[in-house]
């Protein structure tokens, strides 16, 4: 429960200059909007509010700042609305604070930082628009079933010369180094541990780190967290790397796919299913890969939609460069035990017992965190309904296989484009309704349009256009 007494006390201190309200928007694209709170607090006092007592300041904060809808069809590069999605400019939100959400940010002494919800003013009821109650309604719907969804997320990054860049247009990566090599961690070890120290003590949990195989191109993990938490962090993650990688005069960069002859910059999640306060996605007697029957059903369920789920986890046209056989991205549709080919990978427990957990390996930071999970986990609580199973784990490369072992098998490739991926979606019934009819309008919208005047840039003009969005 949030100390609101506390939370007040700090922002009404003279420590405190801005207080930045964060939102992810629909292009993926992480926005703020900033209160002044010195002069914030002189207004009140001009106004005869001689005493902030803690309840009313957070009730004038939380009603301080409003944004236009079509705020939330921006596109990623030209930032314009896009006017198929049929936002208008012409009414207002509310973007409220999320106190549970504040931190006071370690690379930018006297601001503090919180995620916004999004509120409709005239009724105080969140927007329907808002990705973040959009996934706070899923996971509700998890918990009315008797299940929590547990996650956390491999973020892939680059590192490039900032100054290399703008005078010459070149990407100068900070190593040329090779996956693991501890070289490549020495290269970067001054910018990654200030990047580790600021998001620990914004109490963002990190898991593990490393360098992997594109010329400067790292990892870094995040603990198993509740899903709301896990999208929140990854926003404040990918800010923390980005601002903390300009002050070394580097530039930090999401992109799914950079590099022609490298592996691209995914998103990984992992997930487990708990229920009564236990991981219940394998069976405990079962050996270490046997999964139990709401664990099958719920890996099932996410295998059976990733197609239509590929318009959510990658849902820009240079995703889909990134999602290509033998670049350790999931190509095709089919599940493994430890394999990291598959598409979902189901990791055997080396304690005994069932699996624990399991990996997504089509999602990319140009996917909003928000409604990449809702649609995971919606499409993982369908199968448990629908009480689906699973094939035949695949145990080899699909890469590997003949066109005719993949026909017996079964196993197919996944969406190669947007308009692929959107027209799975168009199809699938269960995360159209996860979304809810405006947001499917406004969201399928604003990928179509991105397809259309981007779908057949070359990859040194995405990389041109993409390489500071994300």
């Amino acid at each position: 429960m949030v100390n609101r007494l506390h939370i007040a006390d700090v922002l009404k201190s003279d420590d405190i200059k801005f207080l930045r309200i964060l939102w992810c928007d629909n292009g993926n694209v992480i926005r703020s909007k900033a209160i002044h709170l010195p002069s914030f607090k002189r207004h009140l006092h001009n106004n005869g509010w001689e005493e902030l007592r803690c309840e009313e300041f957070l009730y004038k904060l939380e009603q301080a700042l409003t944004k236009s809808i079509a705020l939330q069809s921006l596109d990623a590069v030209f930032d314009e609305p896009v006017p198929e999605a049929g936002l208008e400019p012409v009414k207002e939100i509310r973007l409220v604070p999320d106190w549970e959400t504040l931190v006071m940010l370690p690379y930018a002494q006297g601001h503090a930082q919180t995620m916004g919800n999004m509120m409709l003013d005239s009724t105080q009821d969140p927007w329907e628009l808002c990705p973040r109650d959009l996934l706070r309604r899923t996971v509700k719907k998890a918990e009315h079933m008797g299940f929590e969804v547990k996650c956390g997320a491999e973020l892939e990054f680059f590192l490039f010369d900032e100054e290399a860049y703008v005078k010459n247009g070149e990407l100068d990566p900070v190593d040329t180094d090779l996956f693991a090599q501890n070289a490549a961690f020495e290269a970067s070890r001054d910018v990654i541990d200030d990047i580790s120290e600021s998001l620990f003590n914004m109490d963002v949990e990190l898991a593990y780190y490393n360098a992997e195989a594109g010329p400067g191109q790292h990892e870094i993990s995040l603990h198993y967290t509740d899903p709301l938490k896990l999208a929140d962090r990854i926003v404040y993650m990918r800010e923390t790397i980005r601002t903390i990688a300009r002050e070394y005069g580097l530039i930090a960069s999401f992109v799914p796919k950079i590099f022609q002859e490298s592996t691209g910059s995914g998103c990984h999640l992992h997930l487990s299913l708990w229920s009564g306060g236990r991981d219940i996605l394998g069976e405990d007697d079962g050996g270490d890969s046997k999964l139990s029957p709401q664990g099958e059903g719920f890996v099932a369920g996410v295998l059976e939609h990733l197609p239509a789920l590929m318009a959510f986890t990658a849902p820009t046209p240079n995703s889909f460069k990134r999602i290509q056989p033998k670049f350790w991205s999931g190509a095709y549709r089919v599940w493994g035990l430890d394999n990291k080919e598959a598409a979902v990978r189901v990791l055997r427990n080396p304690f005994g017992g069932g699996p624990r957990h399991f990996e997504l390996k089509t999602m990319d930071s140009s996917a909003n965190p928000y409604i990449a999970l809702t649609g995971v986990i919606t499409a993982g609580l369908d199968g448990i309904q629908n009480k689906l199973t699973l094939p035949e784990p695949l145990q080899r490369d699909p890469g590997n296989l003949t066109d005719e072992e993949r026909e017996t098998l079964g196993v197919e490739l996944l969406p190669t484009s947007v308009p692929e991926a959107l027209g799975k979606l168009e199809q699938d019934e269960v995360l159209k309704n996860a979304l809810g009819e405006e947001y499917y309008k406004v969201y399928t919208a604003m990928r179509r349009f991105e397809h259309e005047e981007r779908g057949d840039y070359d990859l040194e003009k995405e990389r041109i256009l993409l390489l500071t969005r994300y």
